[in-house]
């Protein structure tokens, strides 16, 4: 018995660490098994049922997740490795790229590009710094893409050959397993329509109505979902995995609907029944290839909610304050009676009970006022929200959060770091030198960067052809692609636009070290970047911009 377990041991380890179908060299497999050595154990999880049993409402036919499956702390801040190796690199084209692209759920920062850099003889290693499971893409060039699923203090193999139309991908390590799973479940079990909501008519339909169709789609993906693992063996990780980036997708594109259809018309409140069905407590909720959608969505119609409720624009979507006056309260009290609204809005509108979902919703409104409160009401704010906030790692990020705000604001000048990025971001400054320059990263498939260009056209149309300030705009091909790009930079009258290659948009977001989109940066007049990661809110109101243009 003891010489079966060995063997069996022996054998596991073997496949573990490195071995595929595709032919590797030596040194790249001596190399490959080394790495992998270092990784620590995954994250465990109960063991659980296949969850299977009714299909009466959304969240009630799982009832098991809204327990948290996880054995270990979901939350880390060891960061997780993704290595890998390309068979016969030397014949690729020099076009060729890899990138990884993350979300970070917690702040709402989508689609953040990890550049990789390819050694010669086909090998690569990028850090991922993602403080929870993740399903994340790492991108082959322009078009193609590999899913794949991480954890905080993984290293998940990836072995590539590109000349291979059959077996192009092979995973490695303590995850390899999860990932061939899941990529066998991708290839063979249709997906939730992700672009039904945008569909001729589908916004003329009635929330009734949509609610309705969309439902059944989700329940017929379900069900297929579900026969396929009736007949497949699959880890209960992968279970979970599966049930919830369907049940993210239904719930992101409920909102989309929703938001579209706010705008114009009230959403009766048992529209948002879907939500309250969720397993709001379940991390899980974080590790989707859909979750930084849904909790973005969630916190637009939030604060379209909030603005409609105060009389701001429709399309306006994130608090703002006034300057403090011996009329008007401070920057504190009023961002803090902006969140009571927003906390009122979720029970009342939302019918959310207070859960691990409502702290990330709470730390979200949290970061985006953050830059805009003076140093001093900075510290009574945090310890309001912490006070607010129950689960213990959110509260730490509020302490990160303060920690970078406070470098912010003591750098006068940021300095990119030598090379490419810094020298083509400078020749775009050059030609606007003797202007402040407000630099907007964006794309054209970024719902945040989008509302806040329509949440500031007003005061782009102001100071349009000023001669103290310019507003330029960055993206790349893969944000942005030409005929949706082409329409909403005509519709916003967008005036100085820059779309990259995709190198040297991923070269000049590693250089301002920033995480995900919208992003700003906010240039002098001589040319010197004075903040890296400027609020554009803290030019609005329009007094506020021209406080910045006073100055020398």
């Amino acid at each position: 018995m003891r010489r079966i377990i060995l063997l069996s041991f022996f054998f596991q380890t073997f496949l573990a660490f490195g071995q595929t179908d595709i032919d590797i060299p030596t040194t790249v497999q001596q190399w490959l098994n080394q790495e992998m050595a270092k990784t620590n154990k995954p994250i465990r999880v109960k063991n659980s049922n296949s969850l299977t049993k009714s299909d009466k409402a959304i969240g009630k036919q799982l009832p098991q997740l809204q327990n948290n499956i996880y054995v270990d702390d979901f939350f880390s801040e060891k960061p997780a490795y993704l290595i890998g190796y390309i068979k016969d690199y030397t014949g690729v084209p020099k076009s060729f790229f890899l990138r990884v692209l993350t979300d970070d759920v917690l702040s709402g920062k989508e689609g953040f590009p990890l550049s990789i850099n390819i050694m010669e003889d086909g090998r690569f290693t990028v850090k991922i710094p993602n403080p929870h499971p993740q399903n994340s893409t790492l991108w082959l060039g322009d078009d193609e893409t590999i899913p794949f699923y991480i954890e905080p203090g993984q290293t998940l193999g990836v072995v590539i050959d590109l000349k291979s139309k059959e077996n192009k991908v092979e995973f490695i390590g303590e995850l390899a397993q999860i990932n061939k799973n899941l990529k066998a479940i991708n290839s063979q079990v249709p997906v939730l329509n992700p672009y039904f909501v945008y569909g001729k008519g589908v916004f003329e339909m009635s929330p009734q109505a949509f609610t309705e169709e969309y439902t059944r789609q989700y329940k017929n993906t379900q069900a297929k979902l579900e026969e396929y693992l009736s007949r497949n063996p699959v880890a209960s990780k992968v279970k979970e995995i599966e049930k919830f980036n369907n049940m993210i997708m239904y719930s992101s594109k409920m909102l989309e609907y929703a938001i579209k259809k706010s705008k114009s018309e009230r959403i009766p409140l048992n529209f948002y029944t879907f939500l309250n069905e969720l397993p709001l407590d379940n991390p899980q909720l974080l590790a989707g290839s859909q979750s930084i959608t849904f909790v973005d969505r969630l916190y637009e119609l939030l604060q379209i909610k909030l603005s409609q409720q105060n009389g701001l624009p429709p399309n306006f979507t994130r608090i703002i304050v006034t300057t403090p006056s011996d009329s008007t309260p401070s920057v504190y009290n009023q961002v803090l009676k902006s969140l009571a609204q927003e906390e009122k809005l979720l029970k009342d509108s939302f019918q959310l009970r207070n859960s691990l979902l409502v702290d990330i919703l709470k730390l979200h409104s949290f970061s985006s006022v953050l830059s805009i409160l003076p140093a001093e009401e900075k510290e009574l704010f945090s310890t309001t929200i912490k006070a607010q906030i129950k689960h213990p790692f959110l509260k730490r990020q509020v302490d990160k959060l303060c920690i970078l705000d406070s470098v912010m604001r003591t750098t006068k000048t940021v300095e990119l770091p030598n090379g490419k990025a810094r020298d083509f971001f400078n020749e775009i400054i050059a030609k606007h030198k003797g202007k402040y320059v407000l630099v907007d990263f964006w794309g054209i498939h970024c719902g945040a960067c989008e509302q806040d260009m329509m949440n500031t056209f007003s005061v782009r149309e102001k100071y349009k052809n000023s001669p103290e300030i310019d507003f330029i705009f960055i993206t790349d091909y893969w944000w942005s692609p030409t005929e949706p790009y082409d329409k909403f930079v005509s519709e916003q009258h967008l005036q100085y636009n820059y779309r990259l290659q995709n190198k040297m948009f991923d070269a000049i977001c590693s250089a301002f070290r920033f995480n995900g989109i919208p992003h700003y940066a906010l240039v002098d007049k001589s040319g010197k970047i004075i903040s890296a990661n400027f609020s554009i809110y803290q030019l609005m109101p329009e007094s506020a911009i021209e406080s910045l243009l006073k100055q020398k």
